[in-house]
C-alpha cells in the first residue's frame, strides 16, 4: 500500500487566540487564503483569468492536537510561535 500526495498548500498564520471550553484549552488559528473574485484580467497568453483576493479563514484545534513540541509551553507562548508561521494543508490518498 501506498500513500500518494493529492494536493498541499502553505498558508501564512496572521493570528493566534486561545479560550477555554468544555474544561479544553482551544487555539482559534487565523490565516491567510486567496479566492477567486468577480473580476477577472487577461494574462500573458491571452487567456482570461480570475483575479484572487486575500481572505481570512479561521481554524479551530484543541491543545491535544498540537504537535508534541508545544506541550510544556503556554498558552501565551505556543501563539506567539505560530504566529507568522506556514500552515501547510495537505490531501493523501490512502491505497
Amino acid at each position: 500500500m501506498e500513500n500518494t500526495l493529492k494536493t498541499s498548500s502553505k498558508m501564512m498564520i496572521t493570528d493566534c487566540r486561545s479560550y477555554e471550553k468544555d474544561w479544553t484549552m482551544n487555539f482559534v488559528i487565523e490565516y491567510i487564503t486567496w479566492k477567486p473574485s468577480w473580476k477577472t484580467f487577461i494574462w500573458k497568453d491571452w487567456k482570461e483569468k480570475n483575479e484572487l483576493k486575500k481572505s481570512f479563514e479561521n481554524l479551530f484545534v484543541t491543545r491535544s492536537e498540537l504537535p508534541q513540541i508545544f506541550d510544556k509551553k503556554s498558552d501565551e507562548e505556543i501563539c506567539q510561535v505560530l504566529k507568522w508561521k506556514s500552515l501547510v494543508r495537505a490531501t493523501i490518498l490512502v491505497d
